[in-house]
């Protein structure tokens, strides 16, 4: 069977079941049966192809704290296998062994030993199932200003925004089969002659001149190619038009502002018409090892442009394979609101980093002799930790951004369906000596979750256990708003006005809890000073 042009478009959620997902045959009727069989296994067999690709390396927002990258998913020995936080479009081709199951109403089946998809995988975060007003919203953190004039009305200007992350990432790709080559005409006028001399164009420049020079001709494979200036012009056009986001993402990271700086000294750039370029790049880039600057022609090309891009129109747009780790994401977005809020904001020290150390927070120490003390050398690495400043730096809160939807359950139904991020948190609490630990989660807005008392105490505040009524545990959710009401789509305006309230509500009650545990560790300490210290 001719398998061009096969194609299959998977839809599926960052931490929900695989089984889920949408898997949409777009070129063949013919193979609908068979795909619809086997949806399960196309989908974890494209997902451990993508994993062994290590693609998963090329997420933006997985922070530099982590030991290991995350997976794209999880399988499970129960039977259901699971995304994991990475929400983004992959594209790639996968082959399919066919089994002759005699059983099997599919011919196709009989007579094909396998049969090879381009397949397009679709992941969206929980919040964004129409638009990308949730992610876009992480990812660009405080860089969206809405102004008195509603900028950032609707999700056109978000697209328009997402090109910066496509042109940065796509860069990067390209970068490692080093600086395109390509032929390139040049005409030339001097006494150095190669290539073909031009009759018309030296009479005009060179007769009766008595200058020495021959006009002429030749072809070069060079990195002073159209490409490459249309590289450079994208980025010059996006400084110019958004010159924050541009110093924030690329002028700020030396490794691409290397790469665009070295390309300017090889070519030699010069401001040119962006039509112009646009017309000598029209042809689509074929040879086998500059592949991957395809995606990045075609990127460039939309910036010139003006247009925008949704990472989720799968099935139109041609650039591929852009991803994001939410969890990491959401993590410095709650930072940067935090941070913004007086007190507690001035308490806060992120990612293991300590008033004394920027590094990291070590545990588990081993009493060295010749030292007279210990030595700590086991790394954690809390998401918050709030240190009461004016009372010798001592932790009094530890809080971590968590992602996944079941926490809601430990919200609604004192449940926890997860419970090593529990672990985590009361180990990390028990090692800085705090009295207090808890996590931050968004959630989606539902009649259930109320918002009028979803802060209560009897939601919000756990005893740790029967034993140990002196510590607690919060629950903290971010109410997510939905994206439509009455079936008709928010603009964004509206939607992120309504989410930052949201955000704003969740922070309030934070600190209103940290203000209290910061009052109870200076009071536990004075009872705890007067005991001895343990010497093992």
């Amino acid at each position: 069977m001719d398998d061009k042009g096969i194609r299959l478009l998977i839809r599926g959620t960052c931490y929900e079941e695989i089984e889920k997902s949408e898997v949409l045959l777009l070129d063949s009727e013919e193979l609908k049966s068979l795909v619809d069989q086997r949806k399960k296994e196309i989908v974890e067999e494209f997902l451990k192809k993508m994993d062994k690709t290590g693609i998963i390396n090329t997420a933006i927002g997985i922070s530099k704290k982590r030991n290991e990258i995350p997976s794209l998913w999880t399988p499970s020995f129960l039977g259901k296998s699971y995304y994991g936080g990475v929400a983004g479009v992959i594209e790639d081709r996968l082959t399919i062994s066919l089994k002759k199951d005699p059983d099997d109403e599919n011919e196709m089946a009989e007579t094909d030993d396998s049969i090879s998809f381009s397949v397009r995988l679709q992941i969206r975060t929980r919040f964004d199932q129409e638009n990308n007003y949730f992610l876009a919203t992480l990812l660009l953190r405080d860089k969206i200003k809405l102004n008195d004039n509603m900028v950032l009305s609707d999700e056109e200007d978000l697209y328009d925004y997402m090109l910066l992350f496509w042109y940065k990432n796509k860069l990067l790709e390209a970068y490692e089969k080093g600086y395109y080559k390509a032929y390139r005409r040049f005409l030339a006028n001097d006494d150095k002659l190669k290539g073909n001399i031009d009759f018309s164009r030296h009479i005009k420049l060179n007769v009766g001149q008595m200058n020495g020079k021959i006009a002429y001709s030749y072809r070069e494979n060079t990195v002073n190619n159209f490409l490459n200036h249309m590289i450079v012009y994208a980025y010059e056009y996006l400084k110019k038009k958004y010159p924050d986001l541009v110093e924030l993402n690329i002028d700020n990271d030396r490794e691409l502002k290397d790469i665009i700086e070295g390309l300017k000294c090889e070519i030699g750039f010069e401001p040119v018409d962006s039509k112009s370029l646009i017309k000598e790049n029209n042809r689509v880039i074929s040879h086998p090892y500059y592949l991957e600057y395809e995606d990045l022609r075609e990127i460039c090309i939309k910036i010139l442009r003006d247009e925008g891009i949704s990472i989720w129109d799968a099935e139109n747009e041609q650039t591929k394979s852009i991803l994001f780790y939410v969890p990491d994401l959401w993590e410095l977005y709650l930072e940067d609101k935090i941070r913004e809020y007086g007190e507690i904001g001035a308490d806060l020290f992120s990612q293991g980093k300590t008033p004394e150390n920027d590094v990291e927070i070590k545990v588990f120490g081993k009493w060295d002799s010749d030292k007279k003390r210990y030595i700590y050398k086991q790394s954690t690495y809390p998401d918050f930790v709030f240190f009461d400043l004016k009372a010798n730096k001592q932790p009094y809160l530890i809080l971590d951004a968590k992602f996944k939807k079941g926490w809601k359950d430990a919200l609604e139904k004192g449940a926890i369906s997860d419970l090593n991020d529990y672990d985590k948190c009361i180990r990390d609490m028990n090692s800085l000596n705090a009295h207090a630990t808890g996590v931050v989660f968004p959630l989606n807005k539902s009649s259930e979750s109320g918002d009028e008392d979803i802060f209560t105490d009897d939601h919000i505040v756990h005893s740790i256990s029967k034993y140990n009524t002196q510590d607690v545990f919060y629950t903290f959710p971010v109410v997510i708003p939905a994206e439509n009401i009455n079936g008709d789509i928010k603009v964004y305006s509206d939607w992120r006005r309504e989410f930052e309230s949201s955000v704003s509500n969740t922070i309030n009650v934070i600190n209103k809890k940290a203000i209290c545990e910061k009052e109870y560790g200076r009071e536990v300490k004075k009872i705890f000073e007067a005991f001895p210290k343990r010497k093992g």
